[in-house]
């Protein structure tokens, strides 16, 4: 895998911020289509198909241009999945960022690394232990990720700056959020690294941190949660992490303190019990995630190679189409199904299904969810 080249890079950006294509409709356009242009000029076809009435919005030409020209003046840039640079951590992610977008050092996204996340409000005594815990790691090799936010976040990505330190936000590269931490970010801009796979200029809304949550967790090997209540963010980045299959810890807490919640839960449910960086490091330095994850970037690369040719090859008719995208929206609600239920209730093929569900994305019909599932638009 290389960089592409630049007409490429411009299509692949103009595809990725077009409406209704999230991470996985991105990829399967691209096995579908091989080229970002080629996908680009089916797009309008595909969504009225899908039942758009509505012109599809297009990213533009000069929308697309406009955001590189920024970005390079800004000193930051752009990484699209499949070249050299992506980091491989990501790369394997069945809803993998399309791009990112890098301020700073962006050798650090490829390196060895621990998330660390907890609440925006964390006690003295553990954001102490999270600065403790993060210069350790940061000592013994391991890039820190965390998300910027108040609180344990902040004292996570403070901590390891000397060491290595990212920071995942969920608006773009240039949107310091929270502002008092502004200092922070100039930090990491010069000796660490920001990162997003929003445009420049985007303000995020509550939504948007899950989605930021799953880059969190998918950038490294293993994610800390040190203070959480149940409900939280941090406890959305430790089930990312768990779904992407890779190492979670917890620090214990007081039952009384609702801020150890998460972790307890954690550590109840199988997660790795942390009183001392060294708890951490064993485990990290005995796993062979890493190492699995850059032998599956050839794995990968095949498998997109035969979904190509199962996407390319096969010769769907419009009426056969039509019937499954009516069979696919009856069986949906407003809460995740698998896909394989929709293959096995509509006796179908996936390639088939895949094909209709590519069309109703478009149109603004369906979403993806996480663990290979779709739901009806609200």
């Amino acid at each position: 895998m290389t960089r592409f080249d630049d007409q490429e890079r411009c299509n692949r950006l103009r595809l990725a911020r077009s409406a209704y294509v999230g991470p996985m409709t991105f990829r399967h356009l691209l096995a579908r289509f091989e080229t970002a242009g080629e996908a680009l000029r089916a797009l309008p076809q595909l969504a009225r198909r899908g039942g758009l009435k509505a012109k599809i919005r297009l990213f533009s030409d000069a929308q697309a241009h406009e955001e590189i020209a920024r970005t390079e003046k800004m000193a930051a840039s752009i990484v699209f999945w499949g070249e050299e640079d992506y980091p491989a951590n990501l790369f394997v992610l069945t809803d993998a960022p399309p791009l990112i977008t890098i301020l700073g050092h962006a050798h650090l996204l490829c390196k060895e690394g621990l998330s660390i996340v907890g609440t925006r409000n964390a006690s003295a005594n553990g954001m102490r232990f999270t600065a403790r815990l993060a210069a350790s790691c940061g000592e013994a090799g391991y890039v820190v990720v965390s998300g910027m936010a108040r609180g344990i976040d902040t004292a996570a990505n403070s901590a390891a700056l000397k060491s290595g330190s990212v920071a995942v936000l969920a608006g773009g590269v240039d949107h310091i959020y929270p502002y008092e931490n502004r200092g922070l970010y100039r930090k990491l801009a010069e000796d660490g690294a920001v990162v997003s796979e929003m445009g420049l200029g985007f303000v995020p809304t509550a939504r948007h941190f899950p989605r930021r949550n799953r880059i969190i967790a998918g950038l490294t090997a293993g994610t800390l949660i040190v203070e959480a209540p149940s409900r939280s963010g941090a406890m959305i980045t430790a089930r990312y992490a768990l779904e992407q299959g890779r190492d979670v810890f917890a620090v214990p807490g007081s039952p009384q303190d609702e801020r150890s919640a998460g972790p307890n839960a954690l550590l109840r449910d199988g997660a790795y019990l942390v009183e001392k960086a060294d708890d951490v490091l064993a485990v990290l330095n005995k796993s062979k995630a890493l190492k699995d994850v850059f032998q599956t970037r050839n794995r990968r690369q095949q498998a997109l190679a035969l979904e190509a040719e199962n996407l390319t090859q096969r010769d769907f008719s419009e009426r056969d189409i039509d019937k499954l995208r009516d069979g696919i929206f009856s069986l949906l609600g407003f809460e995740a199904t698998p896909i394989d239920d929709l293959i096995r209730l509509l006796d179908s093929d996936a390639a088939r299904i895949n094909a209709a569900l590519l069309e109703m994305e478009l149109a603004g019909r369906i979403e993806r969810a996480a663990g290979n599932c779709v739901m009806r638009c609200g």
